[in-house]
């Protein structure tokens, strides 16, 4: 709507209003015949429409601003599904079988039972804390290469989209892996790169995957708490696994 057209549409409402309030006293008066209590209360009712205001202001925005939040945040953590779904286990699982230290974060989370209560602080712990340790072959770096090729467009639709915005740790994780891509982008060939080029190489690796594990472990916190079925699939499918498998065992 344009700004004339609102103007206007907003000064019609009011003397609409003003107008009814008008003709609602004039008619009271002209029955009732009563000046001094109509004043009263009109000045009564003044006096309470600053309270109103600073209810609403105050109240309602909260609780409109809560609502809000929470919407953000069930649209952002379902965005997060859907990434790992498609492709972040993935990342995260070519990485972990180059991690020569994996078999510390599959000891602390591999089990249901040790995401509850004080085991899950422990969770936490180690994987805020956890160090790599990579050994990446040219075939593993190729490998990897191909896959962020792949999916570069999906990736770079999730930067932009509102419910990510302010996500700081996801955004961090999306300039990790476009770095990444970027310097695998300028290397050719794969096999002939020096030792101290393969070591740089590492680290970049390095910045993902520890990016990628705090995302993957907020994640896994969420399906744990709303979709148990999805919980239970992700603890047997885990990315530090080796022996990875969907089926249930006893």
């Amino acid at each position: 709507m344009p700004v004339n057209r609102k103007k206007r549409t907003n000064l019609i409402i009011c003397t609409i209003l003003i107008t009814c309030a008008v003709v609602i006293y004039s008619i009271k008066n002209i029955f009732y015949g009563d000046h001094h209590s109509s004043f009263k209360f009109i000045f009564n009712a003044l006096g309470i429409l600053p309270v109103n205001l600073l209810l609403m202001t105050f109240i309602f925005n909260k609780l409109l601003t809560v609502h809000n939040r929470d919407e953000k945040r069930k649209k952002r953590d379902m965005l997060m599904g859907v990434f790992f779904s498609e492709c972040g286990c993935k990342i995260l699982r070519m990485m972990a079988k180059l991690d020569t230290n994996k078999e510390q974060l599959y000891n602390c989370s591999s089990k249901p039972d040790l995401w509850e209560g004080k085991h899950y602080e422990n969770i936490r712990k180690t994987f805020q804390n956890y160090r790599s340790s990579f050994r990446a072959s040219a075939s593993d770096l190729s490998t990897i290469h191909t896959f962020l090729n792949d999916y570069h467009r999906y990736i770079l639709t999730l930067i932009n989209h509102p419910a990510l915005v302010d996500h700081g740790g996801f955004a961090d994780l999306i300039w990790s892996l476009f770095h990444l891509e970027d310097e695998l982008n300028r290397r050719p060939d794969f096999s002939s790169l020096p030792l101290t080029d393969m070591e740089h190489l590492q680290g970049d690796l390095s910045r993902v995957y520890e990016n990628i594990l705090i995302q993957w472990m907020d994640h896994i916190v969420y399906l744990k708490n709303n979709y148990p079925y999805l919980f239970s699939l992700a603890m047997r499918t885990s990315p530090f696994n080796p022996e990875e498998s969907h089926a249930i065992v006893s």
